[in-house]
């Protein structure tokens, strides 16, 4: 940067001044008020509109299958062992004596009737619909009865962030980018730095970033996406701040300049 500005006194000015004015403006404080109440609005919104279970719900339900699959697993490996060893007791011959029938305890089991090898999963049992069970075994779909109504695809969860991000969170940022440039231009003259110079330093950036963008819909489009405006219009714009400064010297403290909603 120190590079690209020349080292020039009036231009670091104007880069200093701009984050200065951030923080005047506490521009992070509204975004992350901003942030919080987008957040509530649109949980209260897909709970309205009746969306299914975020990520982490699905998680849990994913987790709580997988601890199921390991009970089960446990207590099949706990049968097996269990007939084994009654099999043994029993000489091989006949059918396997019934468990503790006989007073018999295999080696390395507790009285209890449990292996202490095999790991026992600390899980309460779920108790799975009989029908549900019988189109799982022939490989049909099964909806889940607690799970409330999906919304369709044009009305998703992500969809409602993509609108909400490109309609609220992208134009503040973008309005919140001019409007440091123009708190910073007014507290570089206010220094005493040469404030003519504020918008030289946007040029020297566009040159660099490549960042204009022309005219026409595909410039809009791609201005959209974007957290900062186009350098070369954030020139222009403190170019027409200075003008209005040079007309308006008693107001030294007012800035003159309106923000667009989407300061593009």
């Amino acid at each position: 940067l120190l590079k690209l500005l020349r080292r020039d006194p009036d231009l670091l000015a104007m880069v200093m001044g701009h984050e200065i004015a951030h923080a005047l403006a506490r521009h992070n404080t509204e975004k992350m008020g901003m942030g919080l109440a987008l957040s509530m609005i649109s949980s209260m919104a897909l709970a309205m509109l009746g969306a299914g279970p975020d990520e982490q719900q699905q998680r849990q339900r994913q987790q709580e299958l997988e601890l199921e699959r390991m009970r089960r697993g446990y207590h099949r490996t706990h049968q097996r062992l269990v007939t084994d060893d009654a099999a043994a007791a029993a000489g091989g011959t006949g059918a396997a004596a019934p468990w503790g029938s006989s007073g018999y305890v295999p080696p390395g089991a507790s009285a209890a009737g449990y292996y202490p090898d095999v790991p026992k999963p600390d899980v309460p049992p779920v108790h799975y619909n009989t029908r549900q069970q019988a189109r799982q075994r022939k490989g049909k779909p099964t909806a889940d009865p607690d799970a409330p109504p999906q919304l369709p695809p044009w009305m998703s969860e992500q969809l409602l962030r993509s609108l909400t991000n490109v309609l609220l969170e992208l134009p503040f940022s973008r309005r919140a980018e001019t409007e440091a440039d123009l708190i910073g231009l007014k507290l570089m003259a206010l220094a005493g730095f040469n404030a003519a110079k504020g918008p030289e330093a946007f040029k020297l950036l566009a040159s660099v970033c490549g960042s204009a963008r022309g005219g026409g819909a595909e410039s809009l489009i791609a201005g959209l996406g974007c957290t900062h405006p186009d350098s070369n219009r954030r020139a222009e714009l403190l170019q027409r701040e200075l003008a209005w400064m040079a007309a308006n010297k008693q107001d030294k403290d007012a800035v003159g300049s309106k923000l667009n909603y989407w300061s593009l």
